[in-house]
């Protein structure tokens, strides 16, 4: 009832006032018109007295009409604004309350906050600020409002709010010290940003994770934008490099690594930017002098260089290619150099059944089949140490 009244008087607040000045008006220029008419008092005009009673009354009237229509309009615009800001906080589509200072409770809340977090406007205002807070934030939430309550328009980042059937959500609160109704209170903005932000802490954690492979592999990989300027480098690279990784993020590749175009890097890179295509290559690292298997895959931001070292396959490969020559060699000299010595042996042996009655014959072909066997031996000691080799 008292509200009722209370939003009357204030509608009609340039009605009352006007019409209450025009009655006092009246009133007085009706006491002054019969103290002038009294009988008592002589030398009075009563013609001229009663003429300008009414000339009094119609600018009297005329006075508080002027009034009233310069208060009106005034009041008017004054109420409209007034209006216009309340209905920035009752109609706002984000979720905003006041509170008191002293006890932090609610003492106004508007429809956003009442829909989204499922508390009536009653049950509200029976609740602090600390009721709408997980119990494990709410010690948190009290050492902040233990601080300078009077700081003015504060931005307080991300807090976790409960609602009313128990679900947690994820909000970005704003406030400001105001003075509501003769109280020192805050006023609180708070958006919801459950979905951005969990989505935000996923896009994190794959990428936390997508660091934690790249730092713990053991293959060199870096990223560099299209102006070839490194913008990530991995342990597994950096440990070649003599300077600490601030000095190359944001470098251009060539600047840094100078071997990087003398060694042939540069052209492949160059090449994958242009074609949009990725290539695969082995070169030869002069600067770590290593052999290293690359390969080179573009993206939207620039291109992606992966390089494995394959020096120990390299050299494993060079060995095995020696192996395979005295694997050769050792062939050609079964089936070529150990059978000459071999046959001669062989043709001496008969030549020796046929003629063993002619002595003289018979001592030649024994001097001529020493040194075949000599030759066996010597060619069957070269074909041991090349297989010592081999191993």
């Amino acid at each position: 009832m008292t509200k009722f009244i209370s939003k009357i008087s204030s509608r009609f607040l340039p009605h009352i006032i006007s019409l209450g000045l025009w009655l006092f008006s009246c009133v007085w220029i009706t006491a002054m018109y019969f103290y002038a008419i009294n009988p008592f008092l002589i030398n009075r005009n009563h013609y001229t007295d009663h003429h300008f009673f009414w000339a009094s009354l119609l600018f009297a009237t005329l006075t508080c009409f002027v009034l009233y229509q310069l208060f009106y309009r005034t009041y008017q615009a004054l109420y409209h604004t007034q209006e216009d800001y309340r209905h920035l906080f009752t109609q706002n589509p984000n979720p905003m309350w006041v509170f008191e200072r002293e006890n932090y409770c609610f003492i106004e809340v508007n429809e956003a906050a009442i829909q989204h977090y499922g508390f009536s406007r009653d049950e509200f205002l029976k609740m602090t600020i600390y009721d709408i807070r997980p119990a494990e934030d709410i010690e948190k939430v009290k050492n902040l409002t233990r601080k300078d309550s009077k700081l003015g328009y504060q931005q307080l980042g991300v807090w976790r709010h409960r609602k009313k059937n128990g679900e947690v959500i994820w909000v970005d609160i704003s406030a400001n010290h105001i003075s509501f109704n003769g109280k020192q209170s805050g006023m609180v903005i708070a958006r919801d940003i459950t979905e951005n932000y969990l989505a935000q802490q996923t896009i994190e954690n794959y990428k936390n994770r997508l660091e934690n492979v790249l730092e713990s592999i053991t293959d060199a990989f870096c990223t560099l934008n299209k102006n070839l300027e490194f913008t990530y480098i991995n342990p597994a690279f950096m440990q070649f490099m003599p300077q600490t990784l601030d000095f190359y993020l944001g470098k251009k590749i060539d600047e840094v690594l100078p071997f990087i175009k003398t060694d042939g890097f540069l052209a492949y890179y160059e090449k994958v930017l242009s074609s949009q295509e990725s290539c695969h290559f082995e070169i030869f690292s002069s600067f770590t002098q290593r052999y290293l298997n690359v390969s080179v895959y573009p993206t939207a931001e620039g291109l992606i260089s992966y390089s494995q070292d394959i020096t120990a396959y390299k050299k494993a490969l060079e060995k095995i290619t020696q192996q395979n020559e005295r694997l050769r060699k050792i062939a050609f000299i079964q089936s070529h150099i150990l059978r000459r010595p071999l046959a001669n042996s062989m043709g001496l042996v008969e030549m020796m059944k046929d003629n063993w009655h002619n002595r003289q014959i018979y001592e030649e072909c024994l001097i001529y089949l020493e040194t075949a066997l000599i030759e066996t031996d010597l060619i069957l000691h070269q074909i041991v140490a090349d297989t010592e080799l081999i191993r």
